[in-house]
Order: C-alpha cells, then structure tokens, then sequence
C-alpha cells in the first residue's frame, strides 16, 4: 500500500511573514440596558497593559453582520485594521444587537429601537476598555459601512465621545432607503411597521 505523502506546492501567504500583526481575542461587556454584547479586541503585537492607547471602533453593516476573531474579514477592503494595529492603535469591533450567531432574542433587541440600542452596545463597549485603563479617552474614534454607517452618523449627533467619525455608505433617510432598494422586508422586521412614510414611523425610529 501506497503511504500518504503529501508535499507542499505553494505558499500563498509568503508575503505577509514579515506583516506585525496584532492579537485578537473575544472580549464581552454589558450594554446600557443590561444585554451582553462581544465585540473582537485587536491588540498591537507588543501591546503593554499599563500603556493608554488610540482605540478605533470599527461597526459591521447588517445588522445581521458579525465580525470574527479572523484575518482578512470582509471589511478589510475599508478598514485595514492590522496596519492599524501594527501602528500602535486598539481596534474594537462590535457586535452590536442584531448581529447574526447569538440567538433570536439578542436578534430581536433592535425591533423598533435600530440606531438607539446599537449606539449603546458601541458606547458601552467604549466605557469597557476606558475602565480597563487601555484607551486614551482623548483619541477614540470609529467607523462603519452600510448599517456601520448609520450608526456612525447617528453617534456624531447622540455623543461626544468621538473625536473623529466616518460614514461609508450609510442610510441618512429611512424613507427614500425604503423607496429605493430591494431589501426592505428585513427593515420593515427591524421597524415593525410597513409604512415607514408615515409620521408615526418617523417618530418610532427617533424617540
């Protein structure tokens, strides 16, 4: 009988043996109404516990999205947080309510509350690694894609935590995001409502 030899025909990652590549690990915190929220830490590689550093919170779109303890995650095409990380920053991804792989409840708990109740999760997770003594509060900012965006954008107006913001291709109309794409059923889930035209739907959306 044959014995199984396999051999080695490439090396697609040869290139990036010489990368500094920070550390990642699952981290959990409490959000403002007592829900549990994970995010993914990226740590420098020669991270230093009693040093204070940048934090960057970069939020997937979805909100059904999920970021993993994994390299090359889809928002790399954005957020090249390893170089980040190799410069000296933390980055926090968060995954906020309504993040896909935590159950139907932790599902749930932005029905009626999109925007409102994943700012807390970021927030909260923020105050998290402020009271770890990691993050310089001065130097916190954050970004995000699609629904990342939106809440991005909400945050510029809801707390002054940030000293800086991005938003990629965030919603900034419900009503003609509505109008004009093709992915409306699961918003009007999120909503509660189908008609989201209306001022009761509006007032829902920003109480």
């Amino acid at each position: 009988m044959r014995r199984f030899a396999p051999r080695k025909l490439t090396d697609l990652n040869e290139q990036t043996s010489a990368f500094t590549l920070g550390t990642r690990e699952v981290v959990s915190w409490k959000s403002q109404d007592g829900a549990t929220v994970e995010g993914v830490l990226i740590k420098p590689a020669n991270f230093d516990a009693t040093r204070k550093y940048p934090l960057l919170c970069v939020i997937h779109g979805g909100p059904t999205g999920i970021d993993r303890p994994i390299l090359l995650t889809p928002d790399t095409r954005y957020y090249p947080s390893d170089i980040w990380a190799a410069r000296g920053a933390l980055i926090l991804k968060v995954n906020y309510r309504g993040s896909a792989g935590y159950g139907e409840k932790f599902r749930k708990l932005n029905v009626r509350n999109l925007g409102v109740g994943d700012a807390w999760d970021v927030l909260s997770g923020v105050d998290f690694l402020i009271a770890k003594g990691w993050v310089d509060k001065d130097k916190v900012a954050c970004m995000g894609w699609s629904q990342g965006g939106y809440i991005s954008a909400f945050l510029t107006t809801s707390t002054d935590r940030f000293v800086a913001i991005s938003v990629g291709a965030g919603i900034s109309n419900w009503a003609t995001y509505y109008y004009n794409t093709d992915i409306t059923p699961l918003r009007s889930i999120i909503w509660g409502t189908i008609r989201p035209w209306t001022r009761r739907f509006i007032r829902r959306l920003h109480r």
